[in-house]
């Protein structure tokens, strides 16, 4: 095993991601952690022993064919089973100038599709694409922007234990996928999207890297402190 699949076993192990014989879909948005976590996934399935599959949702009602090839040619590589939902979501949000914050708008609808596939295929468990710098940002964007303490899991019962989700790149840094990426060739293709630039999330990433430029153990220890909650040291409101 790579370093990195090593790394993606021992998540898997350590959260209790993944069991025998389970039936797993990857949403695969056709960016760099989904291609990534499919291949990863498939070089695991043999030896933990589960079935894998993979779901891709168009956001726009003009898709280029040469794209849904090259998504059916990489599934096809890696002998896992592709299916598409062809919707316009992105188009339908842009155009009627929703209120709510676009890129929550986008996942959502985005993963309601991805939901009906699942039951449409009689498949429970999905895999999804984050790691660990957006779990870090999940965190800190609730701090400041919700008043919340709480993040993305690693594992996640949803519908009343009826689907389980899984995020096996959970331990991963960013750049790790990155150079995966690029070693192994993984095409990646992001749909245009303006509000990737200027989104909240993408000020918390611009604002935790610089802090690391000046500690390199600033995600390291945000990460960590996800897994440290000292309750005794946190206010409680008496009734």
């Amino acid at each position: 095993m790579s370093r990195l699949t090593t790394q993606v076993f021992n998540c898997i192990k350590d959260y209790k991601l993944i069991e025998p014989n389970d039936k797993i879909m990857v949403g695969l948005s056709g960016g760099k952690d989904s291609f990534a976590l499919l291949r990863l996934l498939s070089l695991l399935k043999k030896s933990i022993g589960f079935e894998l599959f993979a779901c891709h949702v168009t956001l726009r009602k003009k898709v280029e064919i040469s794209y849904l090839n090259m998504l059916e040619s990489f599934c096809n590589n890696l002998e896992i089973p592709l299916f598409i939902r062809k919707t316009d979501i992105l188009d339908y949000i842009e155009n009627h100038k929703l209120k709510k914050d676009i890129c929550f708008l986008c996942a959502h609808y985005r993963r309601k599709e991805l939901f009906l596939e699942m039951e449409k295929q009689k498949i429970y468990k999905i895999a999804l694409g984050h790691h660990r710098n957006d779990a870090i940002e999940t965190f800190l964007m609730n701090i400041f922007y919700s008043a919340q303490t709480c993040t993305m899991m690693p594992k996640q019962s949803l519908f009343r234990e009826k689907i389980t989700l899984i995020r096996p790149l959970y331990t991963t840094n960013e750049k790790q996928i990155l150079s995966y990426v690029k070693t192994n060739n993984i095409p990646v293709f992001e749909y245009n999207c303006g509000n990737s630039k200027i989104s909240k999330r993408k000020e918390i990433k611009d604002m935790i890297a610089n802090l690391t430029s000046e500690n390199s153990k600033i995600e390291y220890n945000i990460f960590n402190s996800m897994h440290n909650i000292n309750l005794d040291y946190l206010p409680k409101k008496e009734k």
